[in-house]
């Protein structure tokens, strides 16, 4: 079935959803900026909020693990897909459950939960958002210790251009978690 986005597209020779060699849109790179105002423009126009890069990571993806809880509501809004995985069972709920300790995390995961963001879906190691989300809070101290000194991976190599003080924490080492580690899924 033809989308109203693609009938539009092919009609104007505006392709608002063309994915450069990585993947991504002019969506996904605006909400990975964290750009609100971009963000806002490019739904207006009609972006899809559910094309994935590569990888198969998702605009909500970005917005959701950045704590960019605007743009989250903003895409939920344009009907954004909050249970997306990225073919390794990582959703944006898990996005925003890894990026324990900012500020804006317990707003963006209640935001994808009213949306009907699942917190039980596993990932492929077995840990589903609600488990990070418990890893977090029962060990904060650890947390906030590793935001301090986090040198992590981003979901994008371009996203470590990003302010240090904005960047969630590592997850804490085995030795420091409080609780084991959930039963791995078979």
């Amino acid at each position: 079935m033809l989308r109203l986005n693609d009938f539009f597209n092919a009609i104007t020779g505006n392709n608002i959803d063309k994915q450069n060699e990585q993947g991504q849109t002019r969506l996904y790179l605006a909400a990975r900026e964290g750009n609100t105002a971009a963000v806002k423009k490019l739904l207006r126009s009609g972006a899809d909020p559910d094309i994935a890069d590569s990888r198969g990571i998702t605009p909500l993806h970005l917005a959701a693990y950045w704590g960019e809880s605007e743009i989250v509501g903003l895409l939920l809004k344009a009907g954004a897909a909050p249970n997306a995985d990225n073919g390794k069972g990582w959703t944006p709920l898990h996005s925003a459950a890894m990026a324990g300790g900012m500020k804006s995390r317990k707003n963006v995961i209640e935001k994808l939960k009213a949306a009907g963001a699942k917190d039980d879906t596993p990932d492929q190691c077995g840990w589903s958002a609600r488990d990070y989300m418990a890893l977090w809070a029962e060990n904060a101290d650890a947390a906030a210790r590793l935001k301090q000194r986090a040198d992590i991976h981003s979901p994008d190599a371009a996203d470590a251009q990003r302010k240090e003080a904005d960047r969630p924490p590592a997850a804490p080492p085995p030795h420091a978690l409080k609780t084991a580690a959930p039963p791995p899924v078979h």
